[in-house]
């Protein structure tokens, strides 16, 4: 079953759309700091010279050209910490925290079930305000941050819960 368009303006993505677009973004970043670094290095002799300046001024303008989508990831990530989102952070945060405290107690991450069933059962919403039905929280992950939201028709997503960027969604 299809995701509702509602849910896909929440839902980041699989793969996550801001953090792989900030991803590529920074990869082509680095392979331009390393191409204008070769470029600069084989036109020391004096008779390549000539083509320092127009080379690196084309990998500065590409390099200038990457920051346009950048900006745009930063921005989508960025406002992950404002307005509702800052609520789902707090309770993303809240929840975490209450696994990671159970787990430190018992020792181990085997007693995830019961914590599930403990802190989960029945699972714990939260109502973004354009969305008919509430994202619930549960436990998806056997390690820190534990806490993901179901976005519902299996559209689920763990945030990190400081920074909320998506290091898991399917």
């Amino acid at each position: 079953m299809p995701l509702d368009p509602r849910v896909t303006s929440y839902f980041p993505g699989d793969p996550p759309a801001f953090e792989t677009v900030a991803t590529f973004s920074l990869l082509l970043a680095a392979a331009l700091v390393m191409l204008g670094a070769l470029f600069f290095l084989l036109t020391i002799h004096k008779t390549w010279r000539r083509f320092r300046r127009p080379s690196l001024r084309l990998i500065s303008a590409l390099m200038g050209l990457l920051a346009i989508p950048l900006g745009f990831a930063t921005l989508g990530i960025g406002r992950r910490h404002f307005g509702e989102w800052a609520e789902l952070k707090a309770s993303i945060r809240h929840y975490s925290e209450l696994v990671a405290m159970e787990v430190a107690r018992s020792g181990s991450a085997d007693q995830l079930p019961a914590v599930q069933a403990r802190f989960f059962d029945p699972p714990p919403t939260f109502k973004f305000s354009a969305l008919r039905e509430p994202v619930k929280f549960r436990i998806m992950q056997t390690t820190p941050p534990y806490v993901g939201v179901d976005f519902g028709n299996g559209a689920n997503a763990v945030f990190d819960p400081r920074t909320m960027i998506c290091v898991y969604s399917d």
